[in-house]
């Protein structure tokens, strides 16, 4: 009976265990089962993205994209990216072979995206290789490295932080880094099933990672939240942190440079503006400015040290200008805080006009001014970055991209073709690739020409052809409105769209613009157009620069002798009033059309001032 019993017990304990074992069997294959199987799409031509880019432009709205390049490395450099690896999620990953097809306008359009933010490990590299390579825009960069470092990851090693090791880490997922994968032809005529996995595992690992560390809420609000912990580490090339690098103690024998400074999140005690003052030879103020150009300016013995807290130097020369058409923002104090909503924590530099748009300007509008650079917190920051990618998307709709323009792909591919292949082309197809070369350089086609089309340079034809976006919105605006107007747009757009509480009063959307005309009229001009075309680019006109040129001549701002431009003006032998009746504006600053006194005589006499002397 005891014997029966047990065997009973037994009995019942197996069957439970088997019963336990089958849930759990079950719990698993269902959840397996609903695991989707990553995809991998390859596109090798227009008609390949088409099958594929509704499905990955919807996927893209969430705003996350895992990316990675691949090229072919040869010992005497480097080619150009072969391979675009894009994955909206663990899911999907589409591969653009860049050395088979130009890239498709809906794939730029996104990659300039500010709001989809891409993540991988050196990815800013990865960005400014495509630049280089194809003119292609890619913002809102975010390197993995940065936010695992942000999360309490160390670097122990030459590769605690790259990508495999981050994967498996984060993601729980190993990857294939073999060397002879990394190294093969990514210019092959058809890639190879090792390398397309190879390569999506790439770009798969780095949203898989991203996903990780901003959580798996799909909530905008919760994933702007996490967001803006790593804000200030967008488009910015990886760098490690100082503490991780050397001893913090040690000191170097070389002034910071403010460069440096240019990303870096300020805290509470840590202040960006020192507000040192710099004076001229008379004391007038010229300008706040920073410890690092005070230093500089006393070991060049070109100033003398008046006070050291709060630094304060005299110029022992003559400046080339004084604080008028504008200057006066200069000499206001700045304030530690963000302009927008006064914070005063976790700050950084915003540009309120882009240098990417800026560094194509004409010299004398380059000038280094402080006007566009304003603080911002990292929380108002995040918001702007939103606002101008809105901006971003209309300018590049206002100026699209010239379809009639031959693709520099389209001839090296044909030239490739004709090289190596020869006649073992397609008659209809040879007879296509010919017939390209031959309109584009216009000459028949020969030996040479064929070489002329392989040694075609990349960035100069993205260039010759305006395809990159911030070269075509300036060449737009040079032809018809004018770049201050475009630089007053950028500069109206962040006055509408983050109505900052905390800019300062003297802060203008027409700054500078007044100062660079009456460079252009005192012979500081010294660019490649004429001082008509000068003008036309920036949208401006003589009379304008006439007004602006007696102004300052009429309150002796300026001496008449400086001016080189007065044929153009229609104002020869204009008479510069005497030192002494401008004496009660030496306390004053002109500022664009109009004179800031306090006197209402002044400002009459300003007004009524006669455009010419006969007048």
């Amino acid at each position: 009976m005891v014997a029966l019993s047990k065997l009973f017990s037994l009995s019942t304990a197996v069957r439970t265990a088997a019963v336990v074992g089958a849930v759990v069997f079950a719990v698993w294959y269902i959840k397996r089962s609903r695991e989707k199987i990553p995809r991998v799409f390859v596109c090798s031509s227009d008609s390949d993205w088409d099958e594929i880019a509704d499905e990955f432009k919807k996927c893209s709205s969430e705003g996350l994209l895992g990316v990675d390049c691949e090229w072919v490395n040869v010992n005497s450099g480097t080619h150009l990216v072969a391979l675009l690896q894009m994955a909206p999620n663990p899911e999907l990953c589409v591969l653009i072979r860049l050395c088979q097809m130009q890239m498709p306008l809906e794939v730029r359009r996104i990659l300039a995206d500010h709001n989809i933010l891409k993540f991988g490990v050196a990815i800013v590299e990865d960005a400014r290789r495509l630049h280089t390579d194809y003119g292609v825009e890619m913002n809102g960069c975010l390197d993995l490295r940065y936010m695992a470092l942000e999360m309490g990851c160390e670097e122990n090693t030459s590769q605690g932080l790259s990508l495999a090791t981050l994967s498996s880490r984060f993601a729980g997922y190993e990857l294939n880094k073999s060397p002879l994968l990394r190294g093969s032809n990514w210019e092959a005529r058809r890639l190879t099933k090792a390398q397309c996995v190879y390569a999506a595992n790439d770009a798969f690992a780095g949203i898989r990672i991203a996903r990780h560390f901003l959580g798996t809420s799909l909530l905008r609000s919760l994933r702007d939240s996490c967001l803006s912990r790593f804000a200030i580490y967008v488009d910015k090339p990886f760098r490690m942190h100082p503490a991780k690098k050397k001893n913090p103690s040690t000191k170097s024998s070389k002034p910071p440079s403010s460069k440096s400074k240019r990303r870096t999140v300020t805290r509470s005690d840590q202040k960006v503006y020192k507000n040192a003052v710099m004076k001229a030879p008379d004391g007038e103020m010229l300008c706040n400015t920073d410890d690092v150009k005070v230093d500089w300016y006393l070991k060049m013995k070109l100033a003398t040290l008046e006070s050291e807290d709060p630094p304060v130097i005299r110029l022992n020369f003559e400046p080339r200008c004084r604080a008028i058409l504008g200057g006066e923002f200069y000499i206001e104090e700045k304030r530690n805080i963000c302009v927008v909503c006064g914070a005063d924590d976790l700050l950084l530099k915003k540009n309120v006009v882009p240098l990417e748009y800026r560094k194509r300007f004409p010299e004398l509008m380059k000038s280094h001014t402080s006007h566009d650079s304003v603080l911002i917190c990292v929380s108002c920051q995040h918001r702007s970055t939103r606002h101008d990618a809105e901006l971003r998307a209309k300018l590049d709709t206002e100026c699209p991209i010239d379809v009639q323009a031959p693709m520099m792909n389209s001839l090296k591919r044909a030239a490739r073709a004709l090289k190596t292949a020869g006649g073992k082309l397609p008659e209809s197809r040879r007879i296509e690739f010919i017939n390209l070369l031959e309109d584009h350089f216009r000459e028949p086609l020969s030996d040479a020409v064929i070489d002329k089309a392989l040694r075609l340079d990349e960035q100069q034809w993205m260039l010759d052809h305006g395809l990159t976006h911030a070269q075509r919105v300036v060449a737009k605006y040079s032809k018809t409105e004018g770049l201050f107007a475009l630089e007053s747009r950028f500069r109206q757009h962040f006055l509408d769209t983050m109505q900052p509480e905390h800019l300062s009063s003297k802060w203008s959307v027409t700054h500078n613009h007044e100062a660079v005309l009456m460079k252009l009229a005192t012979g500081r001009y010294e660019g490649p157009l004429t001082h008509d075309e000068f003008l036309k680019v920036v949208g401006a006109s003589w009379s304008r620069v006439g007004e602006i040129v007696r102004a300052v001549v009429q309150y002796g701002l300026v001496d008449a002798g400086q001016v080189v431009v007065w044929t153009e003006i229609g104002g020869a032998g204009f008479t510069q009033a005497p030192k002494n009746d401008c004496a009660h504006i030496s306390e004053n600053r002109l500022h664009g059309d109009r004179l800031e006194l306090n006197d209402r005589e002044s400002k009459e006499k300003f007004h009524v001032m006669p455009r010419n002397p006969d007048s």
